[in-house]
Parts: C-alpha cells; sequence; structure tokens
C-alpha cells in the first residue's frame, strides 16, 4: 500500500549525463529497456546505445543529452515506483527537469515529452555553434562577487550571472 509522505524529489537537468548513466538500471528490470526501445523509435536512433557506448562527445550533444537525461530519470522513476511504497508530495524538476517531473507526475505522456525535450534540444543545439560558449555553477560566493568576476572576464564578449 503506498502511503504519502513528505518527500520531494528533484529530477536533474542537463549536465548530470555520463556514459553508462544507465548500465545499472537495465539490469535491475527488464521493463526499463521498453522504455528506450520505444524512445529510440519516436526519436529515429538508438539512445540506449549511445547512453551506453557514447561516443562521450555525442552524449554530450544537447540534441541528444535532453532526452538522454530525460529518459534515465524517467526509467529511475519507474524503479522507484515499483520498490518503494512512499509518494512524492512534489516532483520538480532543474531546468530540463522540469519535463521529467511533468511526465513522472502524469501531466504529459511519454511520447510528447520525448518529442519535447527533442525539439528542445535541438533549438538550444542550433542556437549555439558547437564548441562556442561554456557554462560553470558557482556556489559559495555573493552575488556581486559573482557579477564583478562575470565583468572582469568579458573581454569585451558577453559574460552574465543568472542568480
Amino acid at each position: 500500500m503506498s502511503k504519502r509522505s513528505n518527500l520531494a524529489i528533484v529530477f536533474p537537468g542537463q549536465g548530470s549525463q555520463f556514459l553508462g548513466m544507465m548500465d545499472n538500471l537495465i539490469k535491475l528490470d527488464k521493463d526499463v529497456k521498453k522504455i528506450f526501445n520505444i524512445a529510440s523509435e519516436i526519436l529515429g536512433y538508438n539512445i540506449l546505445e549511445i547512453i551506453s557506448s557514447g561516443p562521450k562527445e555525442k552524449l554530450n550533444k544537447t540534441e541528444i543529452t535532453q532526452p538522454a537525461v530525460l529518459l534515465t530519470s524517467y526509467a529511475t522513476w519507474l524503479l522507484w515506483k515499483k520498490k518503494s511504497d512512499l509518494i512524492p508530495d512534489v516532483l520538480a524538476g532543474h531546468s530540463l527537469g522540469e519535463y521529467t517531473a511533468l511526465l513522472c507526475a502524469g501531466v504529459i505522456n511519454l511520447e510528447d515529452a520525448i518529442n519535447l525535450v527533442s525539439e528542445r534540444g535541438k533549438f538550444m543545439q542550433k542556437s549555439v555553434p558547437s564548441n562556442v560558449g561554456a557554462m560553470a555553477a558557482i556556489l559559495g560566493l555573493a552575488d556581486e562577487v559573482i557579477e564583478k568576476l562575470c565583468q572582469d572576464a568579458s573581454n569585451n564578449k558577453i559574460v552574465s550571472a543568472t542568480i
């Protein structure tokens, strides 16, 4: 029997991906592979093969990363539901993870979620050419210090802080 809890699950965004991130989960539950087969058919390429074997540069392309992270997070959620009787009070996500939260909450279905994040990834990939730009997380510094560091580093280019 499922029971309510004070639990919140926050799904990750892009940047949490790594080669082999599904290897252990695939071994835990054979039904998980079905999700990736469905996704591969929708996407037109074998997403699980890229997640498992790479190359890393391909997995790290935004248009591939976004469906990969969505699917890995969703597979983890499905395993959670099979193994736990706790029902989280809150599902949330960081950036891309918001789509996973919507999928896991039943607001959108798997096919729509895959199509949405696939298109999102393609648009994001198009907006910045390969090997141009970077992003970093800075923790533990005051906002004013971070803003000053960005200004100092700009060198007549765009460097900004999102706080």
